[in-house]
Parts: structure tokens; C-alpha cells; sequence
């Protein structure tokens, strides 16, 4: 049995983000709940995607994901093979066919009984289905309309009152977008809400809506989530509401890659309504798909001995296409790339392709299937890692404890490590006396800790006189430092001392440790930490002192520009270290 569906024309992306979505569409139909789901490997250790189906009379069908092939905003094709129950195999197939400016939808649904005749029920579902799915494609939007979003859900009285406390701690423009997204996202989107994907989708400063998630989540709107994802292919393997319960080891069964956890490239942040404001969807309806995964862009199972040609498109960044087993190959795309591509499991190094569209000819020399995926590397900066968190003011203060858990230790390589002290201290006290040099340097603690919130930074502690911050980004670190130097500065002269202190600043960029105890809070320790403090040590009163990896930071560079700083290169051995290490002393004055 089975049924053909055709939709009006329209946009690529309008009709990709519902088709494409199948976990959706099956809300929609009303289909049966997927209630265990698990990627594993078959009897030749091939990754194998398992679940079992709830069915319509609620029997449980064990099912093999047999088909799983896509190309983002062109086709997706889903086949399962059933175990047991009235259905042998079930085909979901999805083109989007170019006409003009925009693309007309076509979904394909198929259906083998496992004998001759479908039940009465089973065949009731899928005319269900079809008359269900068949009103979505009518109500996609036309190719010259705008896509308007319609709310699918109203809102609680508890959601309104807790929307309506927050009132005043958030901007009104962003409050209003929070209130319209949970009114009309589909639970999937609810469940995974990205906070910069979502700033940039409402026209909003990035910064401004993180401040508004955080106070949701301290309100009881919002509940934040760290999702561990794989290095390769982005699908998440672990996900806890308190980082502390996350192992420092994880396993992606698809890709069959074991990593360590990392704060700063595996951890992502997600956010997702508060279960006692929104219950949260258990209930999942599809296993690997499209949406699902965003980062995928390609995704084939090849046959044993199959060769197959792909056209996919192509935009600027950094792409991988690989089987998972060994090295997958790096593509460039470029004006004067190659327009094609050949591709068998042993490929390795890195290819300069064409913009636009690649015809991509993939090859299994192997007797068994094989999956083949094509993968955007998404930037750094288009999503919120934990270790950038982590450096954010107003989570420390609300949420530091979430960090780590006592005793648990997880390395992030994005943390940037600044130390300040004072010259001349001693002659200092002596003029003051030892209460007033005392009340002069808690206050310059206060001038140095503005100055690190103010640039996207936390203070983790004082040493004495000396100030220890952590920041996510070197430019940060470099603007904080110049700010420090002339607000002591101004701070200084305001005191009208004979002989004021001066300030000196070092900071290095590097994977440390993070750990929180009830006791100290949160601190870093490790190499970086280290090198940060003697770099501090060795730069002068009214110096900083910088590594050399901080100088690749493009937005670091273009502070020293815009403030017309040349960074001088100097060699120097730190205390403890056997090789001399690169730095950069800057000196504003």
C-alpha cells in the first residue's frame, strides 16, 4: 500500500524545516511512539540504528533503520524493516523538486504488509496519515508569501504569570520573542533551544538574549541543559541538567569514536522549558533524521559494492566527508575549486571544491553497506559551549555551582587567564600605613572586577594583592587589560599619592582544569594557569604581557589597531619551565 502527496510551491527552506522533519510529521499523523531507540553495531560490528515502535493497538514492533539517506533541502529517505507485527517494511521518501525560485514538495509514503492484507486499524492510521499530511503541504506557504508562524499551543496560566515576574529583570522586545516561541515552536525546537541560533533568527544582540535566558532559567521558565556532542558528527551522546554529573569520557556508537569530555568543543549549552512550566516531551517518534541534526548536510548508506554520484551544495567554511572508520577528507570550498570530487573509504587530506553545487561520486569496494556523511563544521561561534558559560558574570554568580562537581575535573581549551598585580607595594604600605594601603587595594579590587564584567569576563579570586580572571576569547582579555590600566591609572591620581603603585598584567590562553568545591568555589588549575601567573610576574608596572597563541586572535589584533599599540616579540624563560616561551609586551603609555 501506499500514497503520493504533492504539495504548492514554495520555499526551499519552508518546506525542508517541515518534511525534513520527521519526528514532527509523525506528531502530526499521530503515529506511534518510537520507545527505545539505540545506535549500535550488527553482527559485523557495521553501525546499525535499532529502535522498537509502538503500534497502533499498542503492540511493540522491533524495527533495523535500513534507509537513512539525505541531502539537505533536496531529499530524505527513511526505510525500517519490522521484526514482528502486520507490517514487513515501511519507505518514507521526500523530494523537493526545483521549479523556478522555488520547489514543489513531494512525499512518498510505502507500506509492505506482512501478509497479503493490511488490519482494519493499521489501515485506518494511514489514511489517517495521508489526510493529515496532505493538510500540512496545503498549508505551507506560497513561493511569493511570507512564512507567517502560527501558535500551535496556549500558553498556561503559569507559563503567563512566570513570563509576566520576569517583567523588568528582561527587555520587553525579547520577552515578547520568548513568549512567541513558546507558543508556537514544535516540541523538538522546545526541547533543543540554541540561544544564539535564536538571537540571530530575532534580530537581537546575542549577548542580551543570553541574559534573558538566564534570568528564565533563574525565574523557572527556562531550565538549562549541557549536551555533550561528538566531535565528528555533532550528535549528542550525553545530556544532565547539573555539568557535574556529566563523565569525563564519552562514546559516539555511530561514528564509533571514544573522546574525552570538553568544555570548551563538546559541551554545548541548550536550553528547554522548565518541566514545571512546560512538561517536558518524552516521547520521541523518529530516530536519526534531518532536523535532528543540522551540522549533516549529506547522509548515504551505500550498498556493498555500490558507487553513487551526489550533487550537494556547497557554501563557505570547512567541510568532512568520511565513513567514520579511519580519516574523513577536508573540504574547502573556493571560486576556483574543483567541480567534482571522488570519494572511497581510504581518501584522506584536504580538497579544495567549488562554491555552489559538487557532484560528489562515492565508492564502497566493501561487500557490506556502508554509511557515508557529508558534514558542515559548524564555527565556534554560532553555538554556546559550556567553557564559554562558564566566563559569563551573571551564571557565575546565579549558577557557579553548576560548574563542576567536588572533586570532578574536565579540561576546556577555550578559557583565557589574566593576572594582575602592583609594583612598589611595600613603599606603598609605608606611606599609608597598613589599614588605608589595605582600604586602597579591596578598592582597586573593585575598579579591576567592573572592568572584567564589563568585557565579558569573572574575577575567580584574589592572591593578595593580585587579581586572577578568566575570559573566553584573548580579545576580551586584551581590552580588560588596556581598561585596567588607565581606571587604576585614573583611580590612582584621584588618591593623590606621592608614589602610587602600578599596575602589571599577563594573561595566556590554554586548557586548564576546572573544579568547584563548596569551600573555594570555582578555580583553574594546570599549565595554563601557570604560564599565566609568570607571564604577569615578568611584565613591568603599566605592561602587559600576552602569549604568542593569544596573538592569532583576529579581534585581539584588531584592539591593538584600533588603539594604535604595536605588541613588541620578546623570548623569556618562566619559572619552572625548561624552554623559553613566546610573548608580546604591549605598553599603552
Amino acid at each position: 500500500m501506499e500514497f503520493t502527496l504533492t504539495g504548492p510551491r514554495t520555499r526551499a527552506c519552508a518546506a525542508w524545516h517541515s518534511v525534513a522533519d520527521t519526528d514532527w510529521m509523525n506528531r502530526v499523523a499521530g503515529n506511534g511512539v518510537v520507545v527505545d531507540m539505540k545506535m549500535g553495531v550488527d553482527d559485523q560490528n557495521r553501525p546499525q540504528m535499532s529502535g522498537v515502535l509502538s503500534g497502533a493497538q499498542g503492540n511493540l514492533l522491533p524495527f533495523v533503520e535500513t534507509e537513512c539517506s539525505w541531502v539537505h533541502g533536496r531529499y530524505f529517505i527513511q526505510g525500517r524493516a519490522f521484526a514482528s507485527g502486520p507490517v514487513s517494511y515501511s519507505r518514507y521518501t521526500v523530494q523537493l523538486h526545483p521549479d523556478g525560485d522555488g520547489v514543489v514538495p513531494e512525499i512518498k509514503m510505502e507500506i509492505t504488509p506482512r501478509t497479503g492484507l493490511l488490519p482494519p486499524v493499521v489501515g485506518a492510521s494511514l489514511r489517517r496519515m495521508e489526510n493529515r499530511w496532505r493538510s500540512l503541504l496545503e498549508g505551507l506557504p506560497n513561493v511569493d508569501e511570507a512564512p507567517v508562524r502560527i501558535a500551535r499551543r496556549e500558553l498556561s496560566r503559569n507559563v503567563t504569570s512566570t513570563i509576566q515576574a520576569l517583567d523588568g529583570k528582561v527587555d520587553g522586545h525579547i520577552l515578547g520573542h520568548i513568549r512567541e516561541h513558546l507558543a508556537g515552536a514544535r516540541p523538538l525546537e522546545l526541547q533543543r533551544m540554541r540561544v544564539f541560533q535564536l538571537a540571530d533568527q530575532w534580530d537581537v544582540s546575542r549577548d542580551e538574549l543570553l541574559e534573558g535566558f538566564l534570568h528564565g532559567v533563574h525565574g523557572g521558565l527556562l531550565e538549562l541543559y549541557w549536551s555533550v556532542r561528538c566531535p565528528r558528527c555533532f550528535a549528542q551522546t550525553d545530556a544532565t541538567t547539573t555539568l557535574g554529573d556529566l563523565a569525563n569520557h564519552a562514546n559516539c556508537p555511530s561514528c564509533q569514536l571514544d573522546f574525552q569530555t570538553d568544555l570548551g568543543t563538546h559541551v554545548e549549552v541548550l536550553f528547554a522549558p522548565h518541566p514545571s512550566v512546560t512538561p517536558r516531551i518524552e516521547e520521541r517518534f523518529c530516530t536519526l533524521f534531518p532536523m535532528a541534526v543540522p551540522e549533516i548536510v549529506g547522509c548515504w548508506i551505500l550498498p556493498g559494492g555500490a558507487e553513487q554520484t551526489e550533487d550537494v551544495p556547497m557554501e563557505t567554511g570547512e567541510w568532512r566527508l568520511g565513513s567514520g572508520a579511519g580519516k574523513d577528507v577536508t573540504l574547502v570550498p573556493h571560486a576556483d575549486g574543483d567541480p567534482s570530487l571522488s570519494w572511497a573509504p581510504d581518501s584522506k587530506g584536504t580538497e579544495r571544491v567549488s562554491m555552489g553545487s559538487v557532484a560528489l561520486s562515492l565508492k564502497n569496494p566493501y561487500d557490506h553497506p556502508m554509511r557515508v556523511q557529508l558534514i558542515r563544521i559548524r564555527s565556534g561561534k554560532d553555538v554556546l559551549m559550556a567553557g564559554q558559560l562558564t566566563t559569563v558574570p551573571s551564571f557565575r554568580r546565579s549558577m557557579g555551582h553548576q560548574v563542576l562537581a567536588v572533586g570532578t575535573r574536565i579540561s576546556t581549551r577555550s578559557v583565557c587567564l589574566l593576572f594582575t598585580d602592583l609594583t612598589d607595594s611595600t613603599a606603598m604600605y609605608e606611606e599609608m600605613g597598613d589599614a588605608a594601603a589595605y582600604a586602597l587595594v579591596r578598592d582597586h579590587f573593585t575598579v579591576l572586577e567592573k572592568v572584567v564584567e564589563a568585557n565579558r569576563g569573572v574575577m575567580v579570586k584574589t592572591i593578595g594583592d593580585a587579581v586572577m580572571a578568566a575570559f573566553y576569547h584573548p580579545a576580551s582579555a586584551m581590552q580588560a587589560s588596556l581598561d585596567m590600566l588607565k581606571d587604576f591609572d585614573q583611580a590612582m591620581a584621584d588618591r593623590g599619592l606621592e608614589n602610587p603603585p602600578k599596575l602589571k598584567i599577563g594573561f595566556h590562553q590554554g586548557p586548564a582544569l576546572v573544579v568547584h568545591s563548596n569551600a573555594h568555589g570555582v578555580d583553574y588549575f594546570g599549565g595554563t594557569v601557570n604560564t599565566a601567573a609568570r607571564t604577569q610576574g615578568l611584565a613591568k608596572g603599566g605592561e602587559v604581557l600576552f602569549s604568542v597563541p593569544c596573538m592569532s586572535d583576529h579581534g585581539l589584533r584588531k584592539i591593538l589597531q584600533q588603539a594604535g599599540l604595536k605588541a613588541e616579540r620578546l623570548d623569556a624563560t618562566l619559572k619552572g619551565l625548561s624552554k623559553p616561551v613566546g610573548l608580546h609586551r604591549v605598553r599603552p603609555d
